[in-house]
């Protein structure tokens, strides 16, 4: 379930945010979540990541489900694309750090795409701070 924003969160201006693949991003029930973010979630650079027991668990799609519901308040979306060798070598997800959750924790393969992603994050929001 996606958590709203802190009040005293709203001159953040980036957010980094997970969801795990198996619960579905919905509207109806994670819309509440978001309410208000209209007014101070606008102008944010947005991330997300995730994880799933098996490869082709919906890895890719529960990104792209959590990202529209960032669309709807307008939200920057900073994702990693193929702009970096780690997307690759942690499994090709351009939208995101996803993990195959097996018990064994994050290789480091896993965590230099996270570290990536974070680096892009950091310097988008510093770009659009100009």
């Amino acid at each position: 379930v996606l958590t709203p924003l802190p009040a005293d969160d709203v001159d953040l201006d980036r957010v980094l945010g997970g969801k795990n693949a198996d619960v579905a991003v919905t509207a109806e029930r994670d819309g509440p979540h978001v309410a208000g973010l209209e007014t101070v979630g606008a102008h944010k650079v947005y991330a997300g990541f995730t994880s799933a027991q098996n490869p082709n668990g919906g890895q890719e799609s529960t990104l792209l489900a959590l990202y529209n519901t960032i669309h709807h308040f307008g939200g920057i979306l900073a994702t990693p694309g193929y702009t970096d060798p780690a997307v690759f070598e942690a499994g090709g997800n351009p939208y995101g750090p996803s993990v195959t959750a097996n018990g064994s924790g994050p290789t480091e393969k896993d965590l230099a795409h996270a570290r990536y992603l974070g680096k892009r994050v950091a310097e988008l929001s510093k770009k659009l701070a100009g």
